[in-house]
């Protein structure tokens, strides 16, 4: 990178995490340059580049890794969607030595009795759903390529209403993936905790609580 005082960033994959959280927080970075995006396909990808202002669209993400101007590339996909360990070994390929290799995920924080109660009522609706391991549970990445990873934890929270509680959980794979009638009952239960539990009862707004996972390795 020529000038320290600038990072050029690539993101693959312009879905709606990227889009709500992604984007928003690069902006708001200074001396951060959202420089390049590919998505779909180059037709996809130009409308990301348009709607969020990159300064170039991407047929395939492998352009993108060629691109001289992008500094750091942010990938919007879960890891374990990733061919491990073929992936460990390209993401090697196109770091420096010394290069970062960082994996972020969200877990939703349980010590809230409300947000207890959520959780209870999710595993005893998925309780035979054999669900996909997290992110970071997951970033142990080559050890002849990348150190052994750093962990650490902060929280986060997202302020929403009873339908933004609901909107946050119709969100998960798991759910997209049910059936229509049985989606609309747990949608519905859902907002019922939201609008009767004691701790949220009475309130127009209130705090999801999160616990943001971070994992960095350095490529060796």
């Amino acid at each position: 990178m020529e000038n320290t005082e600038r990072v050029g960033v690539g993101i693959v994959g312009a879905g709606q995490i990227a889009r709500d959280r992604h984007v928003p927080g690069f902006r708001r970075l200074p001396g951060v340059e959202l420089v390049a995006v590919a998505n779909r396909g180059l037709e996809s990808s130009r409308r990301a580049a348009e709607e969020f202002g990159f300064a170039r669209a991407h047929r395939h993400w492998r352009d993108l890794l060629t691109d001289p101007d992008v500094d750091a590339v942010v990938i919007g996909a879960a890891l374990h969607w990733f061919d491990r360990p073929a992936a460990d070994r390209e993401i090697a390929r196109v770091l420096r030595s010394g290069g970062v290799v960082g994996v972020l995920a969200n877990k939703r924080d349980t010590r809230p009795a409300w947000a207890s109660a959520l959780d209870d009522l999710l595993n005893e609706e998925f309780s035979d759903l054999a669900r996909s391991p997290r992110s970071t549970d997951q970033a142990t990445f080559d050890p002849e390529l990348f150190t052994p990873p750093a962990y650490v934890e902060f929280p986060y929270s997202q302020s929403v209403d009873a339908e933004g509680l609901a909107e946050v959980v119709a969100s998960r794979s798991y759910v997209i993936d049910m059936d229509d009638k049985e989606r609309a009952a747990l949608m519905a239960a859902v907002r019922d905790l939201a609008r009767t539990h004691p701790d949220l009862a009475g309130r127009e707004t209130f705090e999801v609580p999160y616990l943001t996972v971070a994992v960095r390795s350095f490529r060796r």
